[in-house]
């Protein structure tokens, strides 16, 4: 059972670093989001992202930008599928293997006990994960001079992904 909570544990922390592309989310100068995606290019004048289809926003129509995901894409992309996993895993092993320890569930049971255990370990995996990546704002507010500044930085920035 310590082996297989290992094995479940271990396929949760593969699926919140399976992310190798840069995203973005691009907010305007008021403050509201105007779009969000993977990036493509940056070029003098304008930032292109993939999301769905390429979105080309002029630089002085950004106010900032937003590196990275927020925490709830990460819990819901990992805890979910470690509840998942869990509770088919703890059903099985319940079911298959009864001692006196594991009571004899019966399969709902103890799915629903690995599910719910699955996603409470999940989520405070993945909060954790997503508190120590962080977010890096980008301050552009229409100037071409920090349009600059964080073109090159997001250059850097995906050079710099794996």
């Amino acid at each position: 059972m310590k082996s297989i909570f290992s094995i479940v544990l271990l396929f949760s922390f593969s699926f919140t670093q399976a992310q190798k592309h840069l995203f973005l989310r691009v907010y305007d100068l008021s403050g509201s989001k105007i779009a969000k995606g993977e990036f493509i290019s940056a070029s003098d004048s304008s930032l292109t992202l993939k999301n769905g289809k390429n979105i080309t926003i002029p630089y002085n129509n950004i106010g900032n930008i937003k590196t990275g995901r927020t925490i709830g894409h990460y819990v819901w992309k990992s805890a979910f599928p470690l509840a998942v996993t869990n509770a088919i895993t703890t059903s099985i092993v319940t079911n298959n293997y009864p001692t006196s320890q594991t009571r004899n569930y019966w399969g709902g049971e103890s799915a629903l006990i690995g599910g719910v255990s699955g996603a409470a370990v999940g989520f405070i995996i993945c909060w954790i994960d997503g508190k120590l990546k962080g977010v890096t704002p980008l301050e552009i507010n229409g100037d071409m001079a920090q349009w600059q500044k964080t073109r090159a930085a997001l250059n850097k920035l995906v050079q710099a992904k794996p």
